[in-house]
């Protein structure tokens, strides 16, 4: 009964230290970024309406 305890609590401790992934709606092109549209502009977690928005290491930034 101890054993099964311990593995109980040592499940729930390792769940609740994962940090919550964060997503947006919109694909990533072949260089790893996005054009912002007027969804991410709004909610002010992208750039201008129509800037480009790096998300990878090695992303260029488009003009």
């Amino acid at each position: 009964m101890r054993k099964l305890l311990f593995v109980i609590l040592a499940a729930m401790s390792s769940l609740s230290l994962a940090a919550p992934a964060v997503a947006h709606g919109g694909g990533l092109d072949s260089n790893g970024g996005h054009y912002c549209r007027a969804a991410g502009a709004k909610s002010k977690k992208c750039g201008p309406v129509n800037s480009y928005h790096c998300h990878r290491v090695g992303c260029k930034p488009r003009r």
